[in-house]
């Protein structure tokens, strides 16, 4: 009988294919430019704008293998001067993700509910 040798595996190559791992970082676009209404949670005070259909379509596709907890993506958002780090959550109802706009954006940039807003999400 004769004795099949397989290649020995480096620990990269472990790590690449592991489950348990995270893949490659993906690659490709990671900056959008999203136009959306602003809306506030029922009778409380947190304010959110949910991203376009088609976007929330591309950036799911592109880093939804990346998702964190309740499969939330780690976004850096600009919306006038002022940028924060938050993530984009994804929305059964509208089939898209939202995120929230953070009370001090909202003074900073004069934003209320109801308001169209432009703002520049990038994937990190």
């Amino acid at each position: 009988m004769k004795t099949v040798r397989r290649p020995r595996l480096r620990v990269n190559d472990l790590q690449r294919w592991s489950l348990l791992l995270p893949a490659d970082e993906p690659s490709g676009k990671r900056e959008y430019t999203v136009r959306a209404k602003v809306w506030r949670w029922k009778n409380g005070n947190w304010h959110f704008a949910t991203l376009p259909v088609k976007q929330a379509d591309e950036i799911r596709r592109q880093f939804g293998g990346h998702a964190h907890g309740f499969g939330s993506i780690r976004v850096r958002v600009k919306i006038g001067d002022t940028e924060w780090a938050t993530s984009l959550f994804p929305q059964r109802k509208s089939k898209s993700y939202l995120f929230m706009i953070k009370a001090d954006v909202r003074r900073a940039e004069q934003i209320e509910e109801g308001d169209r807003i432009t703002a520049l999400v990038y994937i990190v």
